[in-house]
């Protein structure tokens, strides 16, 4: 999927990959961004809603920052608002 077919308020989930494994987003607290793992549990699950783009302030001690102004995509992860590491979207789809 490509950045510039994102829709506001559109649900996405993952890709199933058809091999029996189950993958879920996932996220550390020291990173500011989910990104796709694997889990034998829950984790973030495999869909989100798509919030659009703001920029956020560094967080100190982190592990990762999004060029000089931070700016990130946003997605709904049941509870969560979180932002979404740039390598995510070659592996989602939209939800029919």
């Amino acid at each position: 999927m490509y950045v510039k077919d994102l829709k506001e308020g559109a649900m996405y989930r993952l890709q199933d990959f058809g091999d029996g494994q189950k993958f879920n987003f996932g996220y550390y607290p020291n990173y500011e961004d989910c990104m796709v793992s694997i889990h034998n549990g829950p984790g973030l699950g495999n869909k989100f809603v798509y919030l659009g783009t703001k920029t956020l302030e560094h967080k100190p001690g982190s592990h990762n920052r999004r060029y000089k102004k931070n700016t990130w995509r946003l997605g709904l992860f049941g509870d969560k608002v979180l932002p979404i590491a740039p390598d995510i979207w070659a592996y989602i789809e939209p939800m029919e």
